[in-house]
């Protein structure tokens, strides 16, 4: 997890907007943040695109990292915020749960 996130240019202080459901890829993905000295920013994956895209627009983060229950591509490519990268998207690599 932490190697993918300094892949999308992740470094101590950046914030990350991590929308995934309470599951394993959560606290991952917490452990790796924290471990980077990166600034988790979670969100809740039910919310409309339109608030999420609020969110990234308010926070200005540096990537972020959903659990498939959003369509994390869209969600980037809508947002509007420079450099913004998504990071991971746990349901299309699940190497990194069970790995």
């Amino acid at each position: 997890v932490m190697a993918n996130l300094r892949a999308a240019g992740v470094s101590k202080g950046d914030l990350v907007v991590v929308t995934t459901r309470t599951t394993p890829a959560y606290l991952l993905t917490w452990l790796a943040l924290t471990s980077m000295g990166a600034i988790a920013v979670t969100a809740n994956p039910a919310s409309a695109p339109a608030e999420l895209e609020g969110l990234l627009a308010q926070t200005t983060p540096k990537a972020v990292v959903s659990d498939g229950a959003i369509g994390l591509a869209d969600l980037v490519a809508h947002a509007q915020v420079s450099g913004l990268r998504p990071a991971l998207a746990f349901d299309a690599c699940p190497e990194f749960i069970e790995g």
